[in-house]
């Protein structure tokens, strides 16, 4: 049974970091040694957390002393975060092996600040939220839970759902009256398979009450300027985009629009926004990391362009690097619209 839009609020922009897809492959042979999986552990996935949190308290992660991988055979490790035990998989490929989350890592806190900002954008009603679970937990896609209220003698509960890429949906609260910016008959008419053209202006304000529903990006509502064309056709399995634009900077991100009969109406950044320092920090934190446990001199330097920029999900670009003398192209690969990025060396042809 699909849900109408006045049913159901969402936020589509990731409050969570998904790693569900995000795998590290490092060459290690049949058999791993626990601490070469530990290495790559701590350097990648609790790297990226830390990234994504400061205030997170992570442990080197704890593995079996040896760990065979032969023919695509899964082990598991652990990484503690705030005192929680996850889980992570080691599987075997080919010589090598990948370690990754089963999940997407979600923070309690911060589901509990989303949910209450969603019912304060969708309903003009401030209170707290009570999620359950632990301060951290891997939860799988499409995971339903019940988060408590307080603040209001209307609103006592309300139903939440995780979906992928660390976006939840928040089932409207009975009782309460929907502020949505979007008309109610627009999921009517799409579902109907008619024509639904919608008002630019009605996006542009349902995309910014998405950021500001937001914890982790809603400092950034006022320093952005969303613009959309004067009327999107969002008829069937059309798409229309809209511009974010980063005040006093010329950086330019575009947003996918679309209507979904079951999930709504639907917005998704369809580019990164980078910034070089942090990129050019990354790798070359990873190749010293690198070149320590080989033990190897750690004397890696990046240089990737400066100040903000923004890169199309799956596009490449490349930073400059010299590793003990030779010098690199470091090819960088956009994994998604949240900034999540890979990469690999290609030794740079001398000059004649």
């Amino acid at each position: 049974m699909a849900l109408r839009l006045s049913r159901v609020r969402s936020v589509l922009v990731a409050v969570a970091v998904s790693l569900t897809a995000c795998m590290q492959v490092h060459a290690g042979g049949v058999e791993a040694l626990g601490t070469d999986v530990q290495k790559t552990i701590d350097t990648t996935l609790a790297r990226l957390l830390k990234s994504a949190d400061q205030r997170l308290i992570i442990k080197p992660s704890s593995c079996p002393q040896l760990i065979d991988v032969s023919g695509g055979k899964v082990s598991w490790c652990t990484l503690t975060v705030d005192n929680v035990a996850l889980p992570v998989r080691v599987v075997g490929s080919g010589a090598s092996f990948k370690v990754n989350f089963v999940g997407t890592f979600y923070e309690r806190s911060i589901i509990e600040k989303t949910v209450a900002n969603i019912i304060k954008e969708s309903n003009g009603l401030s209170l707290a939220a009570h999620c359950p679970g632990k301060v951290v937990e891997l939860l799988p896609d499409y995971a339903t839970f019940i988060c408590g209220l307080t603040g209001s003698p209307i609103a006592r509960s309300a139903r939440v759902r995780a979906m992928p890429k660390g976006r939840i949906f928040v089932y409207n609260v009975p009782g309460l009256k929907s502020l949505s910016r979007i008309p109610d008959n627009v999921l009517t008419l799409h579902k109907n398979r008619k024509h639904v053209s919608v008002d630019g202006k009605v996006v542009v304000a349902f995309i910014k009450s998405g950021i500001a529903a937001n914890p982790i990006v809603s400092n950034q509502l006022n320093k952005t300027i969303i613009t959309c064309p004067d009327r999107l056709d969002l008829t069937g399995t059309k798409h229309g985009v809209c511009l974010a634009r980063i005040r006093e900077t010329d950086v330019v991100q575009r947003i996918d629009v679309w209507i979904d009969d079951v999930e709504g109406f639907g917005t998704r950044p369809l580019d990164a926004v980078l910034r070089g320092d942090k990129v050019q920090a990354l790798i070359e934190q990873d190749l010293n990391a690198r070149l320590r446990d080989n033990g190897d001199a750690p004397d890696a330097g990046v240089t990737c362009r400066i100040g903000r920029f923004s890169a199309p999900v799956h596009s490449q670009f490349s930073c400059a690097a010299t590793v003990a003398g030779k010098r690199y192209n470091m090819m960088i690969t956009v994994q998604d619209y949240t900034g999540r990025l890979s990469w690999h060396g290609v030794e740079a042809t001398p000059q004649p």
